[in-house]
């Protein structure tokens, strides 16, 4: 995920929240449901955009501070884009794990989601949008 932030082609990514349940198998055991998903946006080789999903395995919910460690860096890297490269949906989104790749990524990218730019200052925000509505700081001190 680092990596393709930092990839000179980044067009931008969104940022959402993961659900507490109703994933289906592919998506593990509900204990380590992944924490968020993402969907990054590039410059493709033919001009095209190029879209990579991140779900699933991505940041894992039950590696405890690791996978928030994990999330924490890549939200760093994030509040660092130029403004407009990163953004949030204000809701929680369902697993793709059951959707076609470009299902998936429609979905992701639907303009009827209501996205935030992210940044320093909306980071807070975005923890609001939990499920759980727990802050950064509480998650962090569980």
């Amino acid at each position: 995920m680092i990596e393709a932030l930092e990839s000179s082609g980044l067009q931008k990514v969104v940022f959402f929240w993961s659900p507490e349940e109703g994933g289906s198998a592919t998506d593990g055991a509900a204990v380590v449901f992944p924490l968020m998903s993402a969907v990054v946006v590039r410059d493709g080789a033919d001009g095209e955009p190029e879209y990579e999903v991140f779900d699933g395995n991505f940041l894992k919910a039950g590696g405890g501070h690791a996978s928030l460690s994990d999330m924490q860096r890549v939200l760093d890297k994030a509040e660092g884009l130029r403004f407009g490269k990163a953004e949030f949906g204000c809701a929680v989104l369902p697993f793709t794990s059951h959707l076609t790749p470009s299902y998936a990524v429609a979905k992701m990218l639907d303009p009827k989601l209501v996205l935030h730019h992210f940044s320093p200052v909306t980071r807070p925000s975005f923890f609001k949008v939990r499920p759980d509505a727990m802050t950064e700081k509480e998650l962090a001190s569980i």
